[in-house]
């Protein structure tokens, strides 16, 4: 978003500018591949690296994640266009942190929460970028994935449904998929035992295993 180096909001970069800051940063730091872990809007571009340049991709963790948030005729785990002009019209620092943290019951949480908003990206900005993630697509990419993946969602996940995390694993090649219990669309809020677990399996390539049910995919 910018935070050390302010975007231009009409001219927001696209998913291949972010593909190129991962090859980018990875260059610069001397690492020829790695595992790449993308949470939310971060899973595309992940997937997309993963799909155009397999050589840098170790293995892919995905964590309440989607490849389309929009709903289509053959997507209907997406948005309905009337609720993402709902959830546009509304500010993103407005006052009702439940709608993100679900059960937010933690006062100190929300208020941190809160400050990392307004400090993170400009309200224009994060509206350009709140409108930008409904047009992103990268449905096509999947079967050109084949790069050991897990997919990681909370069940009850109300603004990334699970349905999306299946998707993913019904369409990347030997795809896992492990659904968790709760519904923190936040990686890192309340429980993350049970989601942190996986994640270190994969990374260390041993077969991963969680207490919530888990299931392989793709072809």
């Amino acid at each position: 978003v910018g935070l050390s180096d302010p975007l231009p909001t009409l001219d927001l970069p696209g998913v291949s500018e972010w593909m190129e800051d991962v090859n980018a940063v990875m260059d610069a730091v001397g690492v020829e591949s790695a595992t790449l872990m993308g949470v939310g809007a971060g899973g595309p571009m992940c997937l997309s690296v993963a799909a155009a340049s397999s050589q840098r991709v170790d293995r892919l963790v995905l964590v309440n994640s989607y490849a389309r948030l929009l709903r289509a005729p053959d997507y209907p785990a997406g948005y309905p266009e009337r609720l993402r002009d709902r959830g546009l019209a509304r500010s993103y620092t407005d006052d009702t942190p439940a709608r993100v943290l679900r059960g937010a019951d933690d006062e100190d949480f929300v208020r941190w929460w809160q400050r990392y908003q307004r400090m993170a990206v400009s309200p224009s900005t994060a509206a350009a970028m709140r409108e930008m993630i409904f047009e992103v697509d990268v449905r096509p990419v999947l079967a050109s994935i084949h790069v050991p993946t897990v997919v990681l969602h909370r069940v009850d996940d109300e603004w990334v449904r699970c349905a999306h995390g299946r998707f993913l694993a019904d369409h990347i090649e030997g795809a896992t998929l492990v659904e968790l219990s709760g519904g923190e669309d936040l990686f890192f809020h309340r429980d993350t035992t049970a989601l942190i677990e996986p994640v270190r399996d994969s990374v260390a390539g041993s077969r991963v295993a969680s207490p919530a049910s888990a299931r392989s995919a793709g072809p």
